[in-house]
């Protein structure tokens, strides 16, 4: 997995909607496509990449600008690799995230909703990873970024699906 993550253009093509256009190993500069309904953002942005190979350890310090909304945003990503306990045969990947918004767009970085979107994207980001690692294919990212409603509707089925799982466990 740690061998898998150093190819970083590999690794950015498992998150729906973004992409990387230059690496030199240390540097990339690349774009996140993110679709909130109507509102459409296309982030273009810079980060460098720190790895540690003893440890398994990285972290990707990244800022981007939408250049229609005039919108900014930057984030610290921080992953390592593991083994997992459970079991011998596989790895743990551990990721943090930080970021900041300003501009028109940050209202919405706030929200509950946000987080959950985040989340999800993680949990897409992981699938697609997986998928990768044993050979299978990666689901393709939308052609317009990522897109906030198809992701809204999973989350609105996630609450729903723990308030009616716990209510069922109770009775």
């Amino acid at each position: 997995l740690w061998l898998l993550l150093e190819d970083t253009k590999a690794a950015a093509a498992c998150i729906p909607g973004a992409r990387i256009d230059q690496f030199d190993g240390r540097e990339l500069a690349g774009r996140v496509r993110v679709a909130f309904g109507p509102i459409k953002a296309d982030f273009a942005g810079t980060a460098i990449v720190e790895r540690d190979d003893a440890t398994r350890q990285a972290v990707i310090l990244g800022t981007g600008t939408d250049a229609l909304s005039r919108t900014s945003a930057s984030a610290k990503i921080s992953y390592r690799v593991g083994a997992d306990g459970a079991r011998p045969e596989a790895a743990r990947l551990v990721i943090g995230m930080d970021y900041s918004v300003q501009g028109p767009l940050a209202q919405f970085s706030r929200s509950e909703l946000v987080r959950s979107l985040v989340r999800q994207l993680v949990r897409d980001f992981g699938r697609n990873l997986e998928s990768m690692a044993s050979g299978g294919p990666i689901a393709p990212a939308p052609t317009a970024g990522l897109n906030a409603f198809s992701l809204l509707w999973r989350w609105l089925v996630e609450k729903l699906a723990s308030l009616f799982g716990g209510d069922r466990r109770q009775g």
